[in-house]
This record gives structure tokens, C-alpha cells and sequence, in this order.
């Protein structure tokens, strides 16, 4: 699945438009739009974006014995 898959999905559990949260996110939604076709979003963007669904964003590389990087 894309990260674009995966937000759209957000949007649909959140009940928010792709405006309503390039809003929240201080930006426009042709903007936000450009961007997540893309799927060009840094961490903390990615956590913003999160927070705004009311829900978290987890990115990290986790190894069998539990190493997390």
C-alpha cells in the first residue's frame, strides 16, 4: 500500500476531507494534494498529519531482538 493509499484511507476513518486536513495542516488543498501523489512527506510531517487524524504515525526499522533504530 502507498503512503497516498494509506492517508486516503485516514481520511475515510476520520471522516475529513483531503481540505479539511490541508487546513489543519496550514496549507491549501492543491498543495497538500501535490504532495501526497508524491509521497513526499518527512517524519515529523508524516506526525503532524497523524495528530491531525487523531491517530499516530510509527517509522522506524525494528529488528527480531527488539533493536529499534
Amino acid at each position: 500500500m502507498t503512503l497516498e493509499e494509506q492517508i486516503n484511507h485516514c481520511l475515510v476513518k476520520s471522516e475529513m476531507t483531503k481540505t479539511e486536513l490541508a487546513k489543519k495542516l496550514g496549507t491549501t488543498q492543491s498543495a497538500f494534494s501535490q504532495r501526497l501523489s508524491r509521497g513526499k512527506f518527512t517524519k515529523e510531517e508524516l506526525e503532524k498529519i497523524a495528530a491531525c487524524l487523531d491517530c499516530s504515525y510509527h517509522s522506524y526499522f525494528e529488528y527480531d531482538d527488539g533493536t529499534v533504530y
